[in-house]
């Protein structure tokens, strides 16, 4: 038996340290000679029962395995699992327009931007795309979501598609549905998301989310996410929020750079002042470079696990889990089942491609048949297994994000992030079990 190449390791003490399974996403703390000292005793007779029974654990953890062919037929089994759960749910992204009322200027669609909303027929074929997807895929799930652009410039458009694609999964017996919409928060007035509520309403099935942008307290955001009179949005989108109800479940998020570290505890401990009807997710993300003068105030990968870690806890001073949410895991890029679907009725297979007609797999015509084989070739499915014996961080990213790849000029190629994932993990798991830690050094912590 060995360590398996898919596991993560770093001292949280000076004879402790934390292991990772990259495949199973469980995470043990174990003194720093232990696990050295069972697996040079693997073998012999003079393993204790207390021994073999922490063998039996970490075997089902993934990190202790067999040797290297049964490391790599579990990394492909966990990989073709992954694949296969994610394609029971059909994802259907709808971009009513590639329009927007905010100038912002680290926005990664400014060159995609163009006036104008989805027309009439367009939408006809969208809801017909999806009729036919349902009968192809049989998902058991499927989720719609709208965003932009800023989809609510035309809340008629994506409410009418809601409400159609709504239709069709209660005609669906046993299958799940759930409505995401992705807004700047201006025009979310509390009627048009009582609408969307309405008309995604399938009992015991609905899933309600929204996610909108707060990039600091007004002194910050109003400086970076004005209107394009120039105008602050800090005061309305938070009265927007505010005003949305219980069946709305509301993510912010806060793209993290070198303007808006600063004040994230600030803008912490304001939101926790305020009237939540149900407490938000919030979430940092990265500020995206975009080729823009603003690409200067994004963090170099060598730079985000110390910035990220910091801004999780002036979160939680508080009382913010900014990280509950979190979960490393393959991309659903991947599945085959995820679609993208722009103003003028182009697939895509990933938003950053989304007003890049060059990037399209088909359209709304298309039937699944024609547009799957360019999907999959797009995806580079098969990346993964350059990195089978190298990387231990597989699991995770699968030869990388093609949209950071595409924006790199590199889309047919290996996107390695692994300095920046391995140190994103490891912090993550820290933080998020610092008292399990603190507390019993030894305590298995499942995932």
């Amino acid at each position: 038996m060995q360590l398996s190449k898919y596991t993560l390791t770093d001292d949280i003490s000076s004879d402790m340290q934390i292991v990772i399974s990259t495949v199973s996403n469980a995470a043990v703390v174990l003194p720093r000679a232990f696990l050295e000292k069972i697996l040079l005793q693997m073998d012999r007779e003079e393993i204790s029962e207390e021994e073999m029974e922490w063998i039996t654990e970490l075997r089902k953890m993934h990190i202790i395995v067999d040797d290297s062919e049964h490391d790599r037929a579990l990394i492909r089994a966990a990989i073709r699992n992954a694949l296969m759960h994610m394609s029971r749910t059909l994802v259907v992204a709808v971009c009513p327009t590639l329009d927007c009322n905010l100038a912002c200027p680290y926005c990664y669609e400014w060159q995609q931007r163009r006036p104008g909303a989805m027309t009439d027929t367009v939408a006809e074929a969208t809801v017909g795309f999806v009729e036919r997807a349902l009968r192809h895929f049989r998902p058991q799930e499927l989720v719609l979501h709208i965003y932009g652009g800023e989809p609510l410039l035309y809340p008629d458009i994506s409410l009418d598609i809601t409400r159609r694609v709504a239709d069709m999964a209660k005609a669906q017996d046993g299958m799940g549905f759930s409505l995401h919409v992705t807004t700047n928060g201006v025009l979310a007035t509390s009627e048009t998301m009582a609408h969307f509520a309405k008309y995604s309403c399938i009992p015991g099935k609905k899933g309600l989310s929204v996610q909108v942008t707060i990039d600091g307290p007004p002194s910050i955001h109003d400086k970076r996410r004005k209107t394009l009179d120039g105008l602050g949005t800090y005061e309305t989108i938070i009265a927007n929020c505010l005003a949305l109800e219980e069946d709305w479940q509301l993510s912010l998020r806060v793209n993290l750079d070198t303007e808006t570290k600063p004040s994230v505890r600030t803008l912490s401990r304001e939101l926790a002042k305020l009237p939540w009807k149900k407490k938000p997710h919030l979430y940092f993300s990265p500020t995206q470079k975009c080729n823009t003068s603003h690409d200067r105030n994004c963090f170099a990968v060598k730079e985000w696990d110390e910035e990220l870690s910091s801004a999780w806890r002036d979160a939680a001073e508080y009382g913010w889990d900014t990280c509950s949410h979190m979960r490393y895991g393959l991309c659903s890029y991947h599945s085959g089942t995820v679609f993208l679907i722009d103003p003028v009725g182009y697939l895509y297979t990933c938003q950053a491609f989304v007003g890049n007609e060059k990037m399209a797999i088909g359209n709304v015509y298309s039937a699944p048949d024609d547009f799957l084989p360019t999907y999959f070739k797009q995806t580079h499915s098969n990346l993964w297994e350059t990195c089978l014996d190298t990387c231990e961080l597989l699991p995770y990213c699968a030869g990388g994000c093609r949209s950071y790849a595409y924006f790199d000029g590199k889309i047919n190629e290996i996107y390695c992030m692994k300095d920046m994932l391995r140190q994103a993990a490891l912090s993550y798991y820290k933080f998020k079990y610092k008292d399990a830690i603190d507390e019993f050094c030894s305590k298995v912590v499942h995932v």
